[in-house]
C-alpha cells in the first residue's frame, strides 16, 4: 500500500474590522483565487475601478468582482498570482471610499472577510415639544458640565478602582458609579514595532463627555524604552482625539509592561464627541528615547 502525502493550500484566515474613513485608502491583502468579502453597514450606491470584471468571458480583468446592486456586501477574487494592486472606489451613503486589494507575501496574512463599521456615537434624539396649531418646537440639547481637573482625576481613580476589583464584582461596582458607563473587556491590541498597546478598559463620564482609557504598554525589544506621557492619541474612524490628562510610568524595561491611564474630552474643537466606550479605538503614543539613544 502506498500512502500519498497531499499538501493542502494555505488560504487566508484573517477576519478583520475597519472603520469607514475617506481620508486614506484601506489596503486589503489577498490570496490568489481566494474570495474576500467586504460587508458594509448599509446598501451600497455604486462601485467603480479599472482592472475589475464581473464576467471574465466578456471583459478581462485582474480581479473578479461579485456584487448585486442593492446588496450591503461584495466579494473580490484575484484571478492570478501576480496581479497588481488596483484601487476599487465604493460609493456608500453618497461618499466615495477607496480600497486597494493586493497579493499578500504570505497566504496566512491575507484576509477572507472585512467588516466596515460606522463610529458609534451616543448623540440622543433632540427632545421635541408640540406648539399650538401642530407646529413643533425643537429644544436644544443639554450642555455638559465643566470637566474640572478634580473630576478628571476622579474618572481615572474610578478606572483604577475597577481594576483593583475582582472581575466578577466589577459590573456591580460600575453600577454604583454615577453617570459612568464602561466597556470592561474591549480586548483591542495595537503593535508599533518596538512596543504594543492593549486597551484594557474604557470608561465614559456622561456628564462631562470624557472618556478614560486604561492601557497596557509592552516593550517588545531588548532595550529600555521611554515614552512621552503627554502624547497619547485616540483614533476613531477619521477622527483623532488628544489626551488632556495621563497617569503612566515613563520607563519600560525590556520585555516588560506598564499600566497607563489617560483621558480625552470632547472633540478638541469645543464640541462634544458623544463617543461610546464600545467603539473600536486605535491608541498611539510617542517614544522619547531608548537607552541606546542616550
Amino acid at each position: 500500500m502506498v500512502v500519498m502525502s497531499i499538501e493542502m493550500p494555505v488560504f487566508g484566515q484573517l477576519i478583520e474590522q475597519r472603520y469607514l474613513r475617506q481620508d486614506e485608502p484601506i489596503s486589503i491583502p489577498m490570496s490568489p483565487y481566494t474570495t474576500t468579502t467586504l460587508s458594509f453597514p448599509g446598501e451600497l450606491d455604486g462601485i467603480s475601478g479599472a482592472g475589475f470584471t464581473s464576467d471574465y468571458e466578456k471583459k478581462r480583468g485582474d480581479y473578479l468582482l461579485e456584487y448585486t446592486p442593492g446588496n450591503t456586501h461584495l466579494s473580490i477574487i484575484p484571478l492570478a498570482e501576480d496581479v497588481p494592486p488596483r484601487n476599487l472606489n465604493i460609493i456608500y451613503q453618497g461618499k466615495p471610499f477607496v480600497f486597494v486589494p493586493f497579493i499578500a507575501k504570505r497566504a496566512k496574512d491575507s484576509w477572507v472577510a472585512l467588516t466596515l463599521l460606522n463610529p458609534m456615537r451616543l448623540r440622543p434624539e433632540k427632545p421635541q415639544t408640540k406648539r399650538p396649531f401642530g407646529k413643533t418646537k425643537v429644544k436644544s440639547l443639554p450642555e455638559f458640565e465643566k470637566a474640572s481637573p478634580a473630576r478628571l482625576v476622579g474618572l481615572v481613580d474610578s478606572a483604577k478602582l475597577l481594576s483593583s476589583t475582582r472581575l466578577e464584582e466589577q459590573s456591580q461596582l460600575l453600577g454604583l458609579m454615577e453617570h459612568i458607563e464602561a466597556n470592561l473587556m474591549p480586548d483591542q491590541r495595537m503593535h508599533y514595532g518596538a512596543y504594543a498597546i492593549s486597551i484594557d478598559k474604557v470608561l465614559r463620564h456622561n456628564k462631562i463627555d470624557a472618556l478614560c482609557f486604561e492601557v497596557s504598554i509592552k516593550n517588545l525589544v531588548s532595550k529600555r524604552l521611554f515614552i512621552n506621557p503627554e502624547s497619547f492619541t485616540v483614533r476613531v474612524g477619521a477622527s483623532v482625539y488628544n489626551q488632556v490628562l495621563s497617569d503612566v510610568e515613563v520607563k519600560i524595561d525590556p520585555t516588560k509592561s506598564v499600566k497607563g491611564y489617560f483621558v480625552i474630552i470632547g472633540n478638541g474643537a469645543g464640541s462634544p464627541n458623544w463617543l461610546s466606550p464600545n467603539n473600536h479605538f486605535q491608541v498611539s503614543l510617542d517614544l522619547i528615547k531608548s537607552d541606546s539613544d542616550a
